[in-house]
């Protein structure tokens, strides 16, 4: 089954140096990719891409996507972490440790699970979570075979202004 990750990290963030940009060289000048491609710890690799239309009708209002980048999931180190949770095997994945180590660095992010290549049609579940781990449980339930439903999933520091509910 494909499996489509993205990841939504403020644009205003310091903690974006973490993931390097890679370029193209040409003698002794070196090129941005098209579209912009990220590594982390020179492993884990990204793809920055503009905000869907689909996630603006799904994701509440009262997030700013206009805040954030996209970082599509360039990588087949989701595909290992599926096979080990469905044969019930150890998982030391890299992706994994990316949410658990990098993650909690930010005030804020989003993060779009789908298993369909149009990564947000038909995904009906958009998730508040209070913490990364959460987050991980939230994956690992997904990517199950027997379950393989997508979902959103959003962090947020309520002390960042935003309303939700009444709470600030």
């Amino acid at each position: 089954m494909d499996i489509f990750v993205d990841i939504l990290l403020p644009k205003r963030n310091d903690k974006l140096f973490e993931l390097e940009e890679q370029y193209h060289m040409w003698g002794d000048e070196k090129f941005p990719c098209a579209p912009r491609e990220f590594k982390w710890k020179n492993s884990l690799s990204f793809v920055m891409e503009d905000i869907h239309p689909p996630y603006e009708r799904i994701i509440p209002d009262y997030i700013a996507i206009d805040n954030y980048y996209i970082y599509s999931l360039n990588d087949d180190v989701i595909y290992e972490w599926e096979a080990n949770i469905n044969m019930k095997s150890k998982c030391n994945n890299m992706f994994k440790k990316f949410i658990l180590d990098y993650l909690p660095k930010m005030e804020s992010w989003g993060l779009a699970i789908s298993f369909d290549e149009d990564i947000i049609d038909g995904i009906d579940d958009f998730l508040l979570i209070n913490n990364e781990n959460e987050l991980v449980l939230n994956i690992e339930n997904s990517i199950r075979w027997d379950n393989a439903r997508g979902f959103i999933g959003y962090k947020m520091d309520y002390d960042i202004g935003c309303t939700i509910s009444g709470r600030t």
